[in-house]
């Protein structure tokens, strides 16, 4: 990617950084943020990661996870939003865009577990848990996709459904991917992410702390 393009993506993200900024100082918190702008810095987020990284991107597939979440404000939602543009931008800065579309895969989860690391070390322990897990299922899709296992099923009625990641563990425990024991463990972390998403607080901080290493040993032991 050419100085001129980076500098050209560099510039977009650092404005939504300001534009984020700018409304927090405003209103005290995002959540005194007037519905309007808040819409209005949401798209502004979905344009900017569609146009950079495409819409098949690790880093879109995240936005699209975060905005498909019911999350007790509309704070922690925008917040979260600006956490893929900032891995994002330090992905545009370290040159992990080979392309405009392409990623170095790695490089993307990382960015995301140390956003989650980041969320947890501040204390925000529901947050940390939906990157973490939302991580995780990313890469289980991922390897599932390496051992040419279908991601959907058709029901009774001939329409697509997408496959749990409990079925698509036990198909990669099938394949001798990963053994029962990790799949277990998946399910648990997995179980995590979805109280956390939910609004359960039934888990402590210390738990995510060990459901993002976890799941970093995980990716680096069974890459995709």
């Amino acid at each position: 990617m050419s100085k001129s393009v980076v500098d050209k993506y560099t510039e977009r993200l650092n404005l939504l950084n300001e534009k984020f900024s700018k409304y927090s100082k405003e209103h005290g918190s995002l959540s005194g943020t007037p519905k309007i702008q808040s819409v209005y810095l949401k798209t502004r987020i979905k344009t900017t990661v569609a146009d950079i990284a495409g819409i098949k991107s690790d880093y879109y597939k995240m936005f699209a996870e975060i905005e498909a979440q019911i999350f007790s404000s509309e704070s922690n939602k925008i917040t979260l939003m600006m956490g893929v543009v900032n891995a994002l931008l330090y992905g545009v800065k370290k040159g992990y865009l080979s392309s405009i579309t392409e990623l170095v895969h790695a490089n993307v989860f990382s960015d995301f577990l140390e956003m989650a690391d980041h969320l947890s070390d501040e204390g925000y322990k529901a947050p940390a848990a939906v990157v973490a897990g939302s991580t995780l299922e990313t890469h289980i899709k991922k390897l599932a996709e390496k051992h040419e296992i279908d991601l959907e099923f058709k029901d009774k009625k001939g329409k697509l459904i997408q496959k749990s990641i409990d079925t698509l563990s036990s198909a990669l425990v099938k394949l001798e991917v990963f053994t029962k024991n990790e799949k277990k463990q998946i399910t648990a972390w997995y179980g995590i992410r979805n109280s956390s998403a939910h609004g359960k607080n039934d888990f402590s901080i210390k738990e995510v702390k060990l459901m993002i290493e976890w799941i970093r040993h995980f990716i680096s032991r069974f890459p995709a």
